[in-house]
């Protein structure tokens, strides 16, 4: 199953620090990625994962989606530290974040799309 990190309702509801790690994503919503976006061709790849164009159905807007294969606790840690600061951070010279979806050991970070 896959679940989705609801970073726009977090961004309203919850201070920027917490009391612990675990209720910064305690907010998870379960919806299938491809429920939400539509996913295309492959943009690039790699260390950390695979970049592809894809497209939210609702809306038709494109975006970029990194998908990474978590392996161990340490790095899905990591990753969600990494998707709490991006959440947080909003500057006309950087990306931003859209959403983030888990679905097991696999992160999908969802990215504005530059062209």
């Amino acid at each position: 199953k896959r679940e989705v990190i609801d970073l726009e309702s977090k961004r309203k509801s919850r201070p920027a620090t917490t009391d612990s790690y675990k209720s910064k994503y305690e907010l998870i919503l379960k919806r299938n990625f491809k429920d939400v976006y539509k996913i295309h061709e492959e943009l690039g790849r790699g260390a950390f994962g695979i970049v592809y164009r894809v497209t939210h159905i609702a809306t038709g807007l494109e975006y970029a989606a990194k998908f990474i294969d978590i392996q161990n606790h340490d790095e899905e840690l990591c990753v969600k530290r990494e998707i709490q600061m991006m959440k947080d951070m909003h500057h006309p010279r950087l990306l931003r974040l859209h959403d983030a979806f888990q679905d097991g050991s696999e992160i999908a970070i969802v990215f504005d799309l530059l062209r």
